[in-house]
């Protein structure tokens, strides 16, 4: 049985995830840092007066959503297949495998939630190929409008046409909106979106085997960097089903945040016989440092806007004001190091989060 008070279990899944992670990440990441390359020599070479410019790049852009549709399933299979067995591993301290495969009939109550899962994580991701085709439109209008727009305001049309470029690649690939109304960068959603399933199939196969194994009773546990969701359900006794013993089900500390999309938390056994430490509040310390994570991810995605700026610039002036961008985002990290103290995480700094 996993030790409530050992986080041996929550360290090994955040490795797992954070590596499983990197190869979806990286692919997409690469595909999409090729076709800005590609937008740039494309708009240089024709011209933003080229009345073949917009078929160019679309077509350049449905290339790159083909590719990944193509090579996009089997990552994915790859990527939960690892997250399964893992939990497996865990609920047991030796390895043992579920019978989960890519295709076929799966053999367990865990393995059906995992396909369920990797379904809904492959029609996500496919779903992100609309969204690099209309880059494609977004990207010939901006140069193409704000060129025309110069001609009235006094702008030189090439001063425009970078100007309107930079402020949309930076941006990157967006268009994908979850269910809060956030939306995202490509690459912040396919990390999203991967770790989250990953999670949830490394859970659901976790809490089936430790079920098979007796286990009725689960605790939370502590990952020392709490959210306000997920930081009440730390510490307390949850049941599959309803149960005296318990302080809520596992369904009900779901419904109120517990295991929100990147979620790091993990069930551990727990057995009535143990004692763990009590619950704690949720401190003003604990919400500084919250709030102090939070600005690091923005100025993490600052550093990776510049960046993209870099990789897409056509122009002299482009790739000027890209690495000027660079380098006043770094600077304002090395500022926010030095003020908190906190532990700079550089793989996120890079396009493709170190994948």
């Amino acid at each position: 049985m996993s030790d409530p008070n050992n986080q041996q279990d929550q360290t090994r899944l955040a490795i797992i995830t954070a590596a499983v992670t990197a190869i979806l990440v990286g692919l997409y990441t690469d595909q999409v840092l090729s076709l800005l390359h590609r937008f740039a020599r494309i708009i240089t070479k024709l011209g933003v007066r080229s009345p073949v410019l917009w078929g160019r790049l679309r077509s350049e852009a449905a290339s790159t959503a083909s590719a990944l549709q193509a090579e996009m399933p089997a990552a994915v299979d790859r990527v939960l297949r690892q997250a399964v067995e893992d939990a497996s591993a865990a609920a047991e301290g030796t390895p043992f495998r579920t019978g989960f495969t890519p295709f076929g009939d799966f053999e367990t109550h865990s393995d059906r939630a995992v396909r369920a899962i990797r379904d809904d994580l492959v029609r996500k991701l496919d779903g992100l190929g609309f969204g690099i085709t209309r880059f494609a439109d977004d990207v010939y209008r901006a140069v193409v409008a704000d060129a025309a727009v110069a001609q009235v305001t006094g702008v030189t049309p090439a001063a425009a046409q970078g100007d309107a470029y930079r402020r949309l690649v930076s941006k990157g690939v967006t268009g994908f909106t979850d269910s809060a109304g956030r939306n995202w960068e490509l690459s912040a959603y396919v990390e999203m979106a991967t770790r989250t399933a990953t999670q949830r199939a490394y859970n659901t196969a976790h809490l089936d085997r430790m079920q098979q194994m007796g286990f009725d009773l689960f605790t939370v546990t502590d990952d020392g960097h709490p959210c306000p969701l997920c930081q009440p359900w730390q510490g307390q006794i949850l049941s599959v089903t309803a149960d005296p013993r318990a302080d809520a089900t596992i369904a009900d500390a779901t419904a109120a945040g517990l295991f929100h999309p990147n979620c790091k938390h993990t069930l551990l056994a727990y057995d009535p016989r143990s004692s763990i430490p009590a619950p704690r509040p949720w401190t003003d310390e604990d919400a500084a440092a919250y709030w102090r994570s939070q600005q690091q991810r923005k100025l993490e995605r600052d550093i990776r806007a510049a960046k993209r700026e870099q990789a897409a610039a056509f122009t002299p002036d482009q790739r000027v004001a890209a690495n000027r961008d660079l380098r006043r985002a770094q600077a304002r990290m090395r500022d926010f190091i030095s003020q908190t103290g906190r532990v700079r995480n550089t793989r996120r700094e890079q396009l493709n989060l170190g994948a």
